[in-house]
């Protein structure tokens, strides 16, 4: 029953963790700290100390905060061996990652690998340490005022905050490796699947409808479009449906979702590039985000797809390299 639980208080922990990092992501531009988001068209070394800070320390906050809790309410054989909390918050952290989301290539399992022990190490260690070692966590008033301690705690932590927060940065090189890994698993995978539907010798009106189908998929992995199907049936509210997000009254497959999405980037290509050739304008990269923009109006939007399209060409590139040696 116990364990049960601590995995119940774990995905407590990770819900709170994915929205705390998504309002982070939401309002790194009015705060003065950087929290690093993913971005696929990054091309720089991004400082990544903020992610550092919170992967480590809100698992060990959190359950020191639950114990307190447990403590309070007179649950206190809840409290033995809490700190599988973080370990299981972590596992299920994976799980969503590599069989939720999928985005195994992307991830830097290394880095994340090390700041879990890091952080179950730490959750242990205040566990024997402090935890099991007191029936009261939260301070009384009387403690609250034993302000020289409380300031040698905040002065010691803003000391390793300001040397992690300065000094760890992603590398570029690196994750420009799993994105590159990741987009031509992808696209090879939805070139194969999606193919009769795609079916243009237009490569440039290919590469658009693959690197939009790609993005959509990122943001919407198959078990959240799951969801979305769900909510639909109960609410019958017209909602963005399919692997391609597309709007749809009723229920639809992935892969009319794909036919749907294909048709309207299409119509929209050549539409545009009436109009372009009419008003004597090249067919350039304003052209290109124009038929973007026409899918989805966003400028980040437009900046991923045009990094998606960008892999998925070297890939193409790759793979007619590969055929000529073999002829």
């Amino acid at each position: 029953m116990r364990y049960i639980i601590f995995a119940i208080l774990a995905f407590v922990e990770f819900v709170f963790m994915t929205m705390l990092t998504k309002e982070l992501d939401h309002i790194k531009e009015y705060i003065s700290i950087q929290y690093s988001s993913f971005e696929f068209s990054s091309r720089e070394d991004k400082p990544t100390g903020l992610n550092t800070l919170i992967k480590v320390l809100v698992p060990v906050i959190y359950i020191i905060i639950i114990a307190g809790i447990l403590y309070e309410v007179n649950l206190e054989w809840l409290i033995s061996d809490i700190y599988l909390v973080t370990i299981i918050y972590y596992f299920i952290k994976w799980l969503n990652i590599l069989f939720l989301l999928k985005r195994k290539d992307l991830h830097d399992w290394k880095t994340d690998v090390i700041l879990a022990v890091i952080s179950t190490i730490l959750s242990v260690t205040i566990y024997y340490t402090f935890i099991i070692k007191t029936k009261q966590i939260f301070a009384s008033v009387e403690e609250i005022r034993d302000g020289v301690w409380v300031s040698i705690i905040i002065f010691i932590f803003v000391v390793i905050r300001d040397n992690i927060y300065n000094n760890v940065k992603t590398k570029h090189i690196e994750e420009e490796k799993r994105k590159y890994k990741y987009i031509r698993k992808k696209y090879l995978y939805f070139k194969d699947k999606y193919s009769d539907i795609i079916n243009t010798r237009n490569k440039e009106l290919a590469y658009i409808s693959y690197s939009i189908l790609l993005y959509e998929n990122y943001n919407r992995p198959f078990f959240y479009r799951g969801l979305e199907y769900i909510k639909f049936i109960f609410t019958r509210r017209p909602t963005s449906l399919g692997i391609m997000q597309v709007t749809s009254r009723t229920l639809i497959s992935s892969k009319t979702s794909v036919k749907k999405g294909y048709k309207i980037i299409k119509n929209e290509y050549y539409r545009l590039k009436k109009k372009y050739r009419r008003d004597n304008r090249p067919l350039d990269i304003y052209f290109i985000t124009e038929v973007i923009k026409q899918y989805n109006n966003g400028t980040k939007y437009c900046g991923e797809i045009f990094y998606i399209m960008e892999i998925i060409k070297k890939v193409e590139n790759e793979s007619l390299l590969v055929n000529q040696r073999l002829n």
